[in-house]
């Protein structure tokens, strides 16, 4: 059996009576944000994700060059020189 979690006040994480204040509470974020646009620290925030995913992939981007240059490699016989990937062509 998991213990179930209390918090501070005596109420557990998934109490049902905490609906309505969070839904109110979650309604006037929305509200002020329709009225104002963003706040500075969630731009910052969006920012921080927007690098995050650009950083993603860039890796992915070189994770697939490598994998390309090994199926040259693997195809031709012979290593992915610059000649090599120039001239090679990926079937559709």
């Amino acid at each position: 059996m998991i213990p179930e979690t209390v918090s501070s006040n005596g109420t557990t994480p998934t109490d049902p009576g905490k609906a309505g204040t969070l839904a109110d509470a979650v309604e006037e974020m929305f509200d002020a944000f329709a009225a104002h646009g963003p706040t500075a620290d969630e731009l910052a925030v969006a920012a921080y994700f927007d690098f995050a995913h650009c950083l993603t992939v860039a890796r992915r981007l070189r994770d697939m060059a490598s994998e390309m240059e090994a199926l040259i490699e693997l195809v031709t016989g012979y290593s992915a020189d610059p000649e090599a990937v120039a001239s090679f062509r990926f079937p559709d």
